[in-house]
């Protein structure tokens, strides 16, 4: 009676396990020069990137079409704007556009 009691503890606390850090299957990118690897967190909130070797994370942002995540990628803004399999780096104050192309 324990070895069942503590088997179904044990798959109660496994299925208790938060899970709001676990990241969807990487997507990789070609935008211009950068090599773009990119995950989301399991409610969407959150991209993790990286571009070109370097970590970087990408928050939810509103956006009239599309999905819209904005952050820094070595101290410049950035934006990844993505709509359907279509992705766009903006890059700088100056929001210079680059094209991603799935790899």
């Amino acid at each position: 009676m324990k070895k069942i009691l503590l088997s179904i503890l044990a798959v109660l606390a496994v299925a208790a396990c938060d899970k709001s850090d676990a990241v969807s299957e990487k997507l990789t990118y070609q935008c211009g020069e950068h090599s773009v690897s990119i995950s989301f967190s399991e409610d969407g909130s959150v991209m993790d990137a990286v571009i070109s070797g370097v970590p970087a994370e990408f928050v939810l942002s509103l956006s009239a079409s599309g999905t819209r995540y904005v952050g820094k990628f070595n101290d410049t803004d950035m934006v990844l704007w993505g709509k359907g399999d279509t992705w766009t780096m903006f890059v700088g104050p100056e929001e210079t556009s680059v094209e991603c192309i799935a790899k």
